[in-house]
């Protein structure tokens, strides 16, 4: 986040994604209110607030607003989901794979963002997929070392 020319990418992209329904800072601190009750000890990620306050304003209307069509007659896609994301939860890994037509779901059992360098496991099946095009077997799960 310390790179402006990524972090304009990244503002640019995502706002063409989202419509954060924000009409001032009454709007903002309604919704900070709400997080407070239902999150308290969380109160929303940074990334959310990012999103959020970020698009407020944004001078063109988003263009890719999130669609729950099937995607079909594409590539095996590789959809990676950790059961421990603080930021894109499983579920929303399994939802992705459900709607990409013969798209393959790894699960990797552990914390953080990202599963690519954090677990061999993951790492192996990505680097695979990667190179080869094929993907994990289905219903393949990247065990936790404990």
């Amino acid at each position: 986040l310390d790179d402006p020319v990524s972090t304009a990418a990244y503002r640019s992209i995502l706002c063409q994604d989202i419509d954060p329904r924000i009409d001032g800072f009454a709007d903002v601190r309604k919704r900070m209110r709400k997080i407070r009750s239902v999150a308290p000890h969380m109160r929303g990620t940074s990334e959310f607030w990012d999103m959020t306050v970020g698009c407020a304003g944004w001078p063109i209307p988003p263009a890719h607003m999130r669609r729950q069509s099937p995607i079909r007659n594409v590539p095996p896609i590789l959809v990676i989901g950790n059961t421990h994301d603080p930021a894109t939860p499983l579920r929303w890994a399994r939802s992705l794979s459900e709607h990409i037509q013969g798209s393959g779901l790894l699960i990797n059992d552990g914390d953080g963002h990202t599963a690519y360098r954090r677990s061999a496991c993951a790492t192996e099946h990505i680097d695979t997929y990667l190179v080869t095009g094929t993907l994990p077997a289905t219903g393949s799960v990247c065990a936790q070392p404990r």
